[in-house]
């Protein structure tokens, strides 16, 4: 690795390092805490900020350190494709591990159930859930922050649900942002 490589926040990802690690979700999420950390001034806060390599690249290195992670395909406009990671899977992974380690929830995260009575959907309990919290994700392009958390039984939340054609559609329809997984392997304690 040439000097320039180690000095961008790319070369401080350490693929070869990453690859060692035997289990997938491990190798994605210790590579979102790098990059997160590369990006960012201050270890105590994860976020991802425009440095000298672009949010697609660090995507890019990240596919290549854990390509059977990316194993949802999504169709954009224009004809683009985008390959990201199975969200739900690494929620559930998430709180088994952090289950498996003791590590306490940190919030009580809004939970609803539903039922459908004469076409029509009905809320019939509301309550709160143990979870992690995973800070907060932009919601219809920015307009307000929702907060993200996972629940001890690996259920995503992000924001509130919808109903839509007698469907519900929960919140955590959603997908993780790296910010997220950064902060899943913070909790874990990987840097």
């Amino acid at each position: 690795m040439s000097l320039r490589e180690r000095k961008s926040p790319l070369g401080r990802l350490d693929v070869p390092s990453l690859r060692q690690i035997p289990d997938p979700h491990e190798r994605l999420l210790r590579g979102a805490a790098r990059i997160a950390a590369a990006f960012t001034e201050s270890t105590s806060t994860i976020r991802f900020t425009r440095g000298d390599v672009s949010h697609d690249q660090a995507l890019k290195a990240l596919r290549e350190v854990v390509p059977e992670m990316f194993t949802v395909i999504k169709q954009l406009p224009m004809g683009k494709v985008l390959h990201t990671w199975d969200s739900e899977a690494i929620a559930r992974w998430f709180a088994a591990e952090a289950q498996r380690r003791t590590i306490r929830t940190n919030a009580m995260a809004p939970w609803r159930e539903y039922r459908k009575t004469f076409g029509r959907v009905r809320v019939t309990s509301e309550t709160r859930v143990p979870a992690w919290s995973l800070g907060s994700i932009s919601m219809m392009r920015g307009d307000w922050q929702e907060s993200v958390y996972i629940t001890q039984d690996g259920r995503i939340v992000a924001g509130p649900d919808s109903v839509e054609n007698g469907e519900v559609w929960r919140s955590g329809n959603r997908e993780l942002t790296e910010m997220q997984l950064a902060h899943m392997a913070n909790y874990l304690g990987w840097k």
